[in-house]
């Protein structure tokens, strides 16, 4: 099992929040996994922009002071798909923006993530989680009802916040 991270995330603007949150629960409805069952206060929409087994005090200040300077950000939406070789964790892609591109780099800089960590500058692929822990023979389900047009979801994402996670303790705060 592969340590637990430190996380610095994107929250979104309340009205995507809110939409992100009924397709969660429109995947339950239909009996599939979704991220509506998980019941975490801790739970909501998020995008990971950096992780490292451990981010000092020092650290996280210079991380928060350059979020600080780049909210909000706007991104559209990509394509659906999944990740893992099972089970799957089903997610929709985010087309990042020139700015959060930037931003990006500069905190993967601060916490000099090497090159073959997930959220490396070459490597990182940032998306938005729907469903964990799908099996094989829900995929294709949880997949068709993720794509199916969804009026409530705005073709443009606000990200109005930034938040540290710590897998550790399970705990988040607000940067």
């Amino acid at each position: 099992m592969s340590q637990p991270r430190q996380s610095l995330e994107l929250v979104l603007a309340r009205a995507d929040d809110e939409a992100i949150r009924v397709v969660w629960q429109r995947l339950s409805q239909a009996g599939l996994p979704s991220l509506h069952d998980h019941r975490s206060s801790s739970n909501r929409p998020h995008l990971t922009l950096v992780t490292s087994p451990v981010i000092t005090p020092d650290q996280e200040r210079q991380l928060a002071a350059i979020v600080s300077g780049h909210l909000p950000i706007r991104t559209g939406w990509g394509a659906v798909t999944t990740f893992g070789p099972g089970p799957y964790a089903a997610v929709r892609l985010v087309r990042p923006s020139p700015e959060m591109l930037a931003l990006h780099g500069e905190l993967a800089g601060i916490l000099e993530i090497p090159d073959g960590e997930l959220t490396a500058p070459a490597r990182w692929t940032p998306h938005v989680s729907f469903a964990m822990r799908v099996p094989a023979d829900q995929r294709d389900a949880v997949v068709a009802c993720l794509s199916e047009p969804a009026p409530e979801a705005s073709a443009v994402l606000t990200w109005a916040s930034a938040r540290r996670w710590d897998a550790v303790a399970r705990r988040e705060w607000r940067l």
